[in-house]
């Protein structure tokens, strides 16, 4: 069986070089920090696009689902580049995801 770890906080990574592999580095490419909001008292504490009720797993999964970013948008009411910033959290949520094996 294996968990998240989630004991450690999310940090950005600015300006950091990209990863083996990779063709680019997407730090600068989006500036999500300033886009998304977790707050208990909103969505259960989801992360949410600021300012609004819109939970990034909604957007990102209507964009996973084939939706256009402009028709996505367009439907829950912010903007193209709200929608971006929410992938652009999601992959930062994926890009530090750790599997920890559990005994049992």
């Amino acid at each position: 069986m294996t968990t998240r770890d989630r004991s450690q906080p999310v940090a950005t990574n600015h300006g950091a070089e990209s990863a083996p592999g990779m063709c680019h580095t997407f730090a600068s490419a989006m500036d999500w920090e300033h886009e998304i909001a977790i707050d208990a008292g909103v969505q259960g504490g989801k992360p949410v696009i600021a300012g609004t009720r819109v939970p990034v797993e909604v957007l990102v999964m209507a964009v996973a689902s084939g939706d256009g970013l402009k028709e996505v948008a367009s439907a829950y009411c912010v903007t193209e580049a709200q929608v971006r910033a929410a992938l652009a959290y999601a992959g930062h949520v994926v890009a530090s995801e750790r599997a920890v094996a559990l005994p049992g």
